[in-house]
């Protein structure tokens, strides 16, 4: 059989000449697939863009409201450590244990001298919140 006699042939209507037979031949495509028109993504696609395109924008939306709202309610703490030293005071094995209690009465002490001392002072009492003892010591 000839190839060419595979396609399809098209004869157009009657001509004025009927001696001559005109035949056109079109060759079969070799993946019909490949030569239709690809079509653009769809409703599906369109649907599907749409969804993660809202969601991508939701979550930009809810960090950018967390950062500024929620995040400018914390205040940065700050924390200052120090010595002082106690004149006119004897020091005590007892003062070594955080447990006892004279430990803990002469911190009490200190806490509040020191709370007395930031509180008098205008531009240190609305920064001051508190003072916590950790040990005492003996100086040469």
């Amino acid at each position: 059989m000839d190839p060419m006699d595979r396609g399809m042939r098209y004869t157009p209507g009657p001509s004025s000449d009927k001696d001559w037979e005109q035949a056109d031949t079109f060759l079969p495509a070799s993946d019909n697939k490949k030569m239709e028109k690809k079509r653009g993504p769809g409703k599906v696609g369109i649907i599907v863009v749409l969804v993660i395109s809202a969601a991508v924008l939701a979550l930009i939306i809810g960090l950018l409201v967390w950062h500024f709202h929620f995040q400018k309610d914390l205040k940065s703490q700050k924390i200052y450590t120090g010595s002082v030293r106690i004149a006119n005071q004897a020091f005590v094995d007892a003062y070594e244990n955080p447990d006892s209690a004279e430990f803990k009465d002469l911190a009490n002490q200190v806490m509040a001298q020191l709370k007395s001392m930031y509180s008098e002072s205008p531009q240190l009492s609305k920064y001051y919140i508190g003072s916590e003892v950790q040990a005492f010591s003996k100086t040469h």
